[in-house]
């Protein structure tokens, strides 16, 4: 829902979150037609640059992050977190 809404603000999507077993799961049926590349590499530099919108597991942000969403387990405990680098760059 999160990565849909923010298609146009976004060049790519990295999920951190989903291994690769899955990830046919995710094309298919949550992001079929989705326009902009999705990635599941945890290596791919780009996921560091501005316009990635990245679902990764809780933790630290990059600088210049902007939290997007955060998913959150039964408990109430951060699951996750979807974050997004803005186009304009990292700020100073």
């Amino acid at each position: 829902e999160t990565l849909w809404a923010r298609k146009d603000q976004y060049d790519r999507v990295c999920l951190w979150t989903v291994s690769w077993d899955h990830e046919p799961t995710f094309r298919a049926y949550y992001l079929r037609d989705f326009p902009r590349p999705v990635t599941i590499d945890t290596e791919d530099p780009a996921c560091g640059r501005p316009g990635a919108l990245v679902a990764a597991w809780a933790g630290p942000l990059p600088r210049g992050a902007v939290v997007e969403r955060e998913v959150r387990d039964p408990s109430g405990a951060a699951l996750f977190i979807i974050y997004g680098i803005p186009r304009y760059g990292i700020p100073r």
